[in-house]
């Protein structure tokens, strides 16, 4: 009897749960104006999966309630987090009046300006100017900060010039990086004139470097080598050197090779390596010569900077005297570099070094010769390796030729009958390998 009725129990239970669920699944937006962080989430899953799924018809809909939900004098201030926060996918232009005061709300702000980011649109441009001159501080940082994310206002130029000199440190920061981003005559202008404190002169540095890229990516390269060249030659930070010197070589090539050589032959060896990945990254066939040119002055970690990015097939006999170097840091990175500069160059080199030489050397060399063991040129190598006789490596190599797998052995087998039967008979009975040649035709 007392089964019974702790099953009945547990049955009502149930159903009432179920009929609870049920009625804040049908109505999530009535249940989600309490919401609280520490609460169950079923109600903002319900809505967040709506979202999801919404056809752009359907999302404007969802788009009316949540912003109801956002004007309730009910709703939670974490419910107003929340619908902010969708509000950055499901929002349009419709949403910016009632996101626009919120901008001075400390506790909504920073999500606020979230939903605005991703409101595509002249109106959200506006709300975000005419918040400019309502806020101060921290709030007025996140506007100016949100501005520059979205870099489609030059509107704003005007009244971020005067911020960039303001007393507060972060809105200084916030409106120098703003004016790079947004980029145009009046805001490089600004930027070249702006005094700011020592510590904020490599910022208003990179401001002046996205306007240089900005410039660049307009087509106007003139313009932006001017800039690249004031930052190269008044930057001290290493970054923004190098961030100028790329610059150069894209749109002034010879002031670019000119900067290049002083930092690849100059004392400060972090520049130097710097500009050796610059040079090489840049994909342009003169800058790699220039830098070809140069090799014999460079430093070890300057060569290992190189020999780490070359990508110009025309660099190969480099990197292969570069194997030779007696810096055994700039031989390894040779060696690695051989993979991606048109793979095996040179088989017996390779399978000299690996016996020649000792420690990284010759690990880096076993490594490369193992993953291109394949390749028929090393394949080659190895067996007129292991059918000279006292050749470097013949006796690891026919033991491995021979004997690492079935499949091996046979093609092997075959192999070195074709560089020399009689060498290979020799082989082939040391070891108890068939004497017999093969058939070529299988």
């Amino acid at each position: 009897m007392k089964t019974n009725s702790l099953f009945s129990s547990l049955t009502a239970a149930l159903v009432v749960a179920f009929a609870a669920s049920a009625a804040q699944a049908a109505e999530p937006y009535r249940e989600v104006l309490r919401y609280a962080f520490d609460q169950p989430r079923d109600a903002t899953m319900a809505i967040e999966a709506q979202i999801r799924a919404a056809s752009p018809r359907r999302l404007r809909k969802i788009e009316e309630r949540l912003l109801a939900t956002l004007r309730s004098s009910q709703a939670t201030t974490d419910c107003k987090n929340w619908v902010c926060r969708q509000l950055r996918f499901a929002g349009s232009e419709r949403s910016v009046p009632a996101l626009e005061p919120l901008l001075a709300d400390p506790k909504l702000a920073a999500v606020a300006r979230l939903a605005l980011q991703g409101i595509p649109g002249p109106k959200a441009d506006a709300a975000l100017r005419r918040m400019l001159g309502k806020t101060q501080g921290l709030l007025q940082a996140g506007i100016i900060q949100t501005i520059g994310a979205r870099a489609s206002d030059p509107s704003a130029v005007p009244l971020l010039v005067p911020l960039a000199q303001s007393r507060d440190a972060t809105v200084v920061e916030e409106a120098l990086h703003a004016l790079g981003r947004l980029g145009g005559a009046e805001a490089l202008e600004a930027l070249r004139r702006a005094r700011v404190p020592a510590r904020l002169e490599p910022r208003r540095q990179h401001a002046l470097l996205l306007c240089a890229e900005r410039l660049a990516a307009d087509g106007k390269r003139a313009q932006a080598a001017a800039v690249y060249g004031e930052i190269w030659r008044q930057a001290r930070a290493e970054a923004l050197r190098i961030g100028a010197l790329r610059g150069l070589l894209a749109c002034d090539l010879k002031a670019g090779l000119d900067a290049a050589e002083a930092a690849l032959t100059g004392s400060d060896r972090a520049l130097a390596q710097g500009a050796a990945q610059a040079v090489c990254e840049s994909a342009n066939p003169i800058a790699a010569q220039a830098l070809l040119e140069l090799w014999d002055r460079l430093a070890p970690e300057t060569k290992i900077a190189a020999l780490e990015r070359f990508s110009d097939p025309g660099a190969i006999q480099t990197v292969v005297n570069a194997t030779q170097s007696p810096n055994e840091a700039v031989r390894v990175a040779a060696l690695r570099a051989v993979a991606r500069l048109g793979g095996v160059v040179d088989a017996p080199m390779l399978l000299q070094i690996a016996v020649a030489r000792t420690g990284e050397t010759q690990k880096a060399t076993r490594k490369r010769i193992g993953t291109a063991l394949s390749a028929p040129r090393i394949r080659k190598a190895r067996i007129a390796s292991a059918c000279t006789p006292g050749g470097p490596f013949s006796a690891s190599a026919e033991r491995t030729e021979f004997t690492s797998s079935p499949r091996r052995r046979a093609s092997a087998h075959r192999a070195a009958f074709c560089v020399s039967p009689v060498r290979a008979t020799a082989i082939c009975k040391s070891i108890g390998a068939s004497t017999t040649p093969p058939n070529r035709a299988t």
